[in-house]
């Protein structure tokens, strides 16, 4: 991102807007400026005598700025933090410091996966997620490292078996670790379980994580788990939410029998990479279509995921 430099003259003074005004340039409605603002603090309006909010030239920028990071796919919570940190109170972009240590890091960690060196790779993974929001570690560096070089999405990331099976094994220890806890509290409750058959289960942790950071309590029943389980736990705890997942549309098709008398029992979505809209239909599912991070937000704020 550009750093615009202070110019040698003083601007006018600040030109404060109403929220229709805002969302009008914008092309947002005041409710999501409401929401954002209540949620995410990224701005802090002005008020009149009669309560009306009123919007400085430093608000709107930000919201500019997180509504361009939503668009191009990050969480909205992530979205707000970026907005704040690069729009200072004088209304001038900051340069991005975070994007040369984020990059130090990942390649801290994909060098430790090529030596195969655990304490390194830890070490890595300590310094992101006390550097970074989970949520951006989750979207920004673990999800990518498992899609992309673990399960091939992108041909020129791969990597070798052997460090395919040390990031799995690498990942799933830190993400289970992350997890503890994650069925306290009082808010609503997903279900979250593997299909039949399917064994790869970090992306549906992820989402769990994700998911939780938005205050809900998960139930976790892992990998190759019968339907008829999923129903038994869906009956028993009254979840608000059950997601079944699988890396490919196979365990779904061949459980879509079982997965319909589940949805008959529960709210029920399901996941599989080339899973099409009408079999989720059919099942009487919805179809998650976002990456897990995205996913939940979606979830915890009442949409389609």
């Amino acid at each position: 991102m550009l750093t615009i430099p202070p110019q040698a003259t003083p601007d006018p003074p600040p030109l404060h807007l109403r929220i229709g005004e805002v969302g009008r340039r914008l092309g947002l409605t005041p409710d999501i400026i409401r929401a954002w603002e209540r949620r995410y603090g990224v701005v802090s309006p002005a008020r009149t005598a009669g309560r009306t909010r009123l919007y400085s030239p430093v608000d709107v920028e930000r919201l500019r700025l997180m509504q361009s990071e939503i668009a191009a796919g990050m969480a909205p919570s992530e979205a707000a933090r970026h907005a704040l940190s690069l729009v200072g109170e004088d209304g001038w972009v900051a340069e991005d410091q975070d994007g040369d240590e984020l990059r130090a890091i990942n390649g801290d960690l994909l060098q430790a996966v090529a030596d195969l060196d655990e304490p390194a790779a830890q070490h890595a993974l300590d310094r992101l997620i006390a550097t970074f929001s989970i949520e951006f570690v989750l979207r920004d560096t673990l999800l990518p490292l498992y899609f992309d070089a673990v399960q091939g999405r992108d041909p020129t990331a791969a990597i070798s078996p052997l460090e395919q099976a040390f990031v799995v094994s690498l990942l799933r220890g830190r993400l289970l670790g992350l997890a503890r806890g994650w069925g306290d509290g009082g808010g609503p409750l997903a279900l979250l379980a593997c299909a039949p058959g399917e064994q790869r289960d970090l992306a549906l942790i992820c989402f769990g994580i994700a998911l939780r950071g938005h205050g809900w309590r998960i139930v976790f029943l892992g990998q190759d788990v019968a339907v008829e389980v999923i129903e038994e736990a869906a009956r028993a705890l009254d979840p608000d939410f059950v997601l079944v997942a699988a890396s490919d549309p196979r365990p779904i098709v061949a459980a879509e029998d079982d997965l319909r008398h589940l949805s008959r029992a529960a709210p029920l979505a399901v996941v599989g990479r080339g899973l099409r809209r009408g079999i989720a239909a059919d099942i009487g599912a919805r179809l998650v279509r976002h990456e897990p991070v995205a996913a939940a937000e979606r979830v915890a704020a009442g949409r389609t995921p």
